[in-house]
This record gives structure tokens, sequence and C-alpha cells, in this order.
């Protein structure tokens, strides 16, 4: 097996055009600033990918105009970094629906932000990837803040406030989500989908339109979980109508208004 050279970013840097590393190390060094500016994208592809900054000096990631992350492949750390106005990729080679994709790749995320992003279905998706994401913040989605398509995963201490579309959205996944808050999700906060399978326990759901909804052959075990003056609590229906009944299985009512769908 070949060895991958090994790339150190420590300075700012402008990005004008889009930029590709294949088959690489790349050290993204604490206190970093990147700027991605006129429609310039970040792909990676193959490579191991670290984004490693501290609690004192943090990665900021900012786009300026319609700007994307996309990683093919990958093994994928990223701590203490803030990503601020990304939008879905769209070039004359390829289209996806959101800001930052991870396709068949292995996902660590911790102590980071990912705010206002411009427009998208979502702005991460997991696709056939496996995903750890602990103490991280959602703030102003423009849609989906997270879109899990066929992938396993970790959520634990995130904090989600105001999204545009739904908070979590399974499909065909297994996840696993403790110890986080949904505030404010303008459709779904939790949607399970497509045969999911999905677990929620020590979570508080404030203020969104559905707290939890599951669908389509999926199963969703919820404990211990706090639903506060959300439109609607709880709801199980069909939507494509050749998979199993879904299955909602709850420890107790903890809401201070049950609502039923």
């Amino acid at each position: 097996k070949l060895k991958k050279d090994t790339i150190h970013l420590n300075t700012n840097f402008n990005l004008k055009k889009s930029l590709t590393f294949n088959n690489k190390v790349i050290i993204i060094r604490e206190g970093v600033n990147i700027n991605l500016l006129d429609n310039s994208n970040l792909f990676f592809k193959n490579s191991q990918v670290y984004f490693e900054g501290t609690n004192s000096k943090n990665i900021y990631v900012k786009g300026f105009s319609k700007n994307s992350i996309y990683f093919y492949d990958c093994n994928v750390n990223i701590t203490n970094t803030n990503f601020d106005g990304l939008s879905n990729l769209k070039n004359s080679q390829l289209s996806l629906p959101s800001a930052i994709t991870f396709y068949n790749s292995i996902a660590d995320i911790s102590k980071s932000i990912f705010k206002n992003n411009i427009v998208g279905d979502d702005y991460l998706n997991f696709y056939n990837s496996l995903f750890t994401i602990d103490s991280v913040s959602i703030f102003n989605s423009y849609a989906d803040a997270i879109d899990s398509d066929f992938s396993t995963g970790k959520i634990s201490k995130m904090f989600m406030d105001k999204i545009g579309n739904d908070g979590l959205d399974f499909s065909g996944s297994i996840v696993n989500i403790n110890d986080s808050e949904f505030h404010n999700v303008y459709d779904k906060a939790i949607s399970a989908g497509e045969a999911s399978d999905i677990f929620l326990g020590n979570c508080i759901l404030e203020s969104n339109e559905l707290a939890l909804v599951v669908k389509d052959g999926s199963k969703l075990v919820s404990v211990n979980n706090y639903l506060i003056n959300n439109r609607i609590d709880y709801a199980v229906f069909f939507k494509k109508n050749f998979y199993e009944a879904p299955s909602l299985s709850t420890d107790s009512l903890n809401s201070l208004s049950i609502n039923l769908f």
C-alpha cells in the first residue's frame, strides 16, 4: 500500500478556485482561517483529514459565495472548528444537496459549530458512512441540519436551534442519540424513515413543529426524553406503502401537553 503524502496547513488562506486533495494526509492546524471565495469548493478524496482546532484557538471555515466541502472515501476528524455560510455543492460535474458531504467515509466530529448555511437541502449529509458527533451545535440551518442516508452513527451532547426544515433526517440508518437538545425546528426534530433504527435518550425537544416522527418501516425507541411546547409531539405514519409498519416505543410520555398524530 502506497504511503500518503502529508500536507500541513498552518496559516490562513483565501481560496478563489476549487481545490482537490487526493490520496493525502491533510492536517489543518489550530487557529487557521479558511475563507472560501468565488464559488470555490474543497474536495477531499481517499484521504485522511484532520481539523485540529483547540479550545483556545478554533479553526474557522467561512463561505463568502456558494461554497461547499466534499469528503469522498475519507477518514475525517474535526474538532474545535467553526463552519459558517456554506451552500450545497453544485457545479458542471456534480450536484449534491448538502453544504458538507461525507460519502463512504468515517467521520468523528466534536466541539464544533455549524451555522448560517445559505442554500441546500442539508447542512451535513452522511451517505453510506460511519460517524460520531459529540458536543456539536448547529444554528440557523437553511433546511435540514443533518441528513443520514444508509449510515451508522452516534450523536451526543448536540444542540440545535432555528432549523429551517428537519433537525435529524434518517433514511436506512442506525443511529443512537443521547443528551441532546432540539429547539425551534420548523419541521421534524427527529425524522426516522425508510427502515431506520433510532434510539433517543435523555434529550430535550422544545418548540418544534413536530418532535418525533417515525415512518416507512422505521423503529424509534424513546427513553427519558422531555417534549415541551411542540405543535405535535409524536407522529407515526406510512409515506411509502411498500415498507413494513413503523414502530415507536416510549418509556413514558414526558410531555407538558401530549399531541399525537
